[in-house]
């Protein structure tokens, strides 16, 4: 216990010492991850709705949670194409040139939105000794993984706005008055 202790002071000093990104948004906490920190980033098949409702490919990178890896590792279905293993600092770069070309699959992509504190998230994500030991693997840093089971029935639309329509009850959603609320994180 003394031996493993010693080594998660080590990492935090390190992780204090080193270069960090901060992001804080009003509504959720501030989140630090040192610019080195491992995180994966992924090549998504999505589309965006035009005004007239036709969907149009859009290919997003973005950074992918640990444990997203691993069910997509485990034969899920996936709007995903190609990951690489990077770091926090190129993610956030934006620069398509520091990425091989095949991550792209061929196609044109554009950087997914709130891209610095979903990096963030998804980085702390890999901080977990599960993600470290058994995740990471498959997606080590600057190599490309593609050859998931990727499927476009679930469309992922970017752009897509729910509206709802008024409940028989005359109450908006269907609520009770008293019950509605906003929702917040």
């Amino acid at each position: 216990a003394g031996a493993w202790a010693a080594a998660l002071r080590s990492r935090r000093a390190a992780a204090r010492t080193a270069k960090t990104v901060a992001c804080a948004l009003p509504q959720c906490e501030d989140v630090e991850v040192p610019s080195e920190s491992f995180v994966v980033c992924g090549l998504a098949h999505c589309f965006e709705q035009s005004s007239d409702g036709k969907l149009a490919d859009v290919w997003v990178l973005e950074p992918v949670i640990a444990s997203a890896v691993e069910v997509i590792k485990n034969g899920a279905a996936t709007s995903y194409e190609a990951f690489i293993g990077t770091t926090v600092g190129q993610l956030l770069a934006r620069d398509f040139a520091t990425f091989p070309a095949d991550l792209l699959c061929g196609h044109e992509a554009k950087w997914g939105e709130n891209l610095q504190f979903r990096t963030l998230c998804a980085a702390r994500t890999w901080m977990r000794d599960h993600a470290r030991e058994v995740i990471r693997d498959f997606v080590p840093v600057g190599k490309v993984r593609t050859g998931f089971n990727t499927k476009a029935e679930n469309k992922r639309i970017l752009n897509f706005v729910h509206e709802a329509g008024a409940a028989p009850s005359g109450h908006g959603l269907g609520q009770h008055p008293a019950r509605q609320h906003e929702h917040r994180c």
